[in-house]
């Protein structure tokens, strides 16, 4: 009776340390756990499915029946084969799958790494919010936290680039208030940031600007934000069109000068053509053809450059006007500067001996 008692106790034990280290082991991975669907397309005349998973030691940590084409699985990150069974209208298993390899990855914590310095107002119909966000997941969700009850309003959001999203806000669906920005990855892995978002009715106060003359100079904004290529074409291009432009003014003022000079000429010698007969010869009417020759070289001239202080002149308007297009991308009205006035005071101090 003695050893029998021995016997129970020392099963007792080995059940009882057995329990407490599956429990360890289990609050160790608990954290670790994914939890996800499986599922498949149905198969007409199946009664129930039957899936299996192993481990890469070909250990089986997974096993489960159902009548459905899903099932929830639970694993810890890691490599895993699994297989389908198809169980027939005797219940038994007819048919399996070839093993399949897959890879169970462990779900990241959130890092909330910027959010857009903005106020919401309430009035607004609809807002945005733009935040940056490293960890996101397929599942992942977005949520503004009341920090007063704890409630939480998902909010949609729309991906900008690899880890920039824009959340969807609608003001008017909450009340005013600071707000808890909450990243869910999980019920364990999530990121949040307190009194990340501001809701108010206040309007903010528009701070007195004054207009940057800087953006009537053609390329200058450009320059400065680093447009290198599109500042040297527009200033290169404005600059050349004054440069052509001046040229062909100056020489189409020249040309008409001597034009105006020449024709006085001309007209005083059809003049004494026609008041003396006798310069009515063959010289005189070839100098007169001389004189009228000229005067359409002069013509030419005339045209030839006015027509480049056209074109150049239209250059310059519409590098100027592409310019003043391109420049509504900056701000045009900016904050005042600070000035700071010094005074420098000097003293200076002789001493003799005497």
């Amino acid at each position: 009776m003695k050893d029998f008692q021995k016997i129970l106790l020392c099963l007792l034990l080995f059940f009882n340390n057995l329990y407490h280290q599956n429990y360890a082991i289990d609050e160790e991975t608990k954290s670790n756990v994914v939890q996800y669907v499986e599922k498949w397309q149905p198969i007409e005349g199946i009664l129930k499915y039957r899936l299996e998973i192993l481990d890469m030691n070909r250990q089986l940590v997974f096993a489960g029946e159902t009548e459905n084409t899903e099932i929830l699985v639970e694993l810890i990150p890691g490599i895993y084969k699994k297989r389908l069974g198809l169980i027939n209208k005797f219940n038994q298993i007819f048919l399996w799958t070839d093993w399949f390899e897959f890879e169970i990855k462990e779900i990241p914590i959130p890092k909330i790494q910027y959010i857009e310095e903005k106020m919401i107002i309430s009035t607004k119909e609809k807002d945005t919010l733009q935040v940056s966000i490293d960890g996101m997941i397929e599942k992942t969700k977005i949520y503004l936290e009341n920090p007063k009850d704890g409630q939480k309003i998902e909010v949609p959001f729309k991906q900008i680039d690899t880890n920039r999203i824009e959340l969807l806000i609608s003001p008017k669906n909450l009340t005013e208030g600071k707000y808890n920005l909450l990243v869910l990855n999980s019920e364990k892995k999530f990121g949040r940031i307190t009194d990340a978002v501001k809701i108010t009715s206040l309007l903010p106060k528009e701070e007195s600007k004054v207009f940057q003359y800087q953006i009537l100079i053609p390329g200058l904004l450009q320059r400065e934000n680093k447009e290198y290529q599109k500042a040297n074409f527009i200033q290169g291009g404005f600059i050349a069109s004054i440069l052509i432009g001046a040229y062909a003014y100056e020489n189409t003022k020249r040309w008409e000068q001597n034009f105006n000079i020449l024709f006085q000429q001309y007209q005083i010698a059809n003049s004494r053509i026609i008041q003396f007969p006798l310069n009515r010869n063959s010289y005189g009417i070839v100098m007169n053809l001389i004189l009228l020759e000229k005067l359409n070289r002069y013509i030419k001239q005339i045209e030839q450059h006015r027509n480049l202080f056209l074109l150049s002149s239209f250059v310059g308007i519409g590098m100027y006007t592409y310019h003043l297009i391109d420049v509504r991308r900056f701000d045009l009205f900016v904050s005042p500067k600070d000035q700071k006035i010094e005074f420098l005071l000097k003293f200076t101090f002789d001493s003799t001996d005497r």
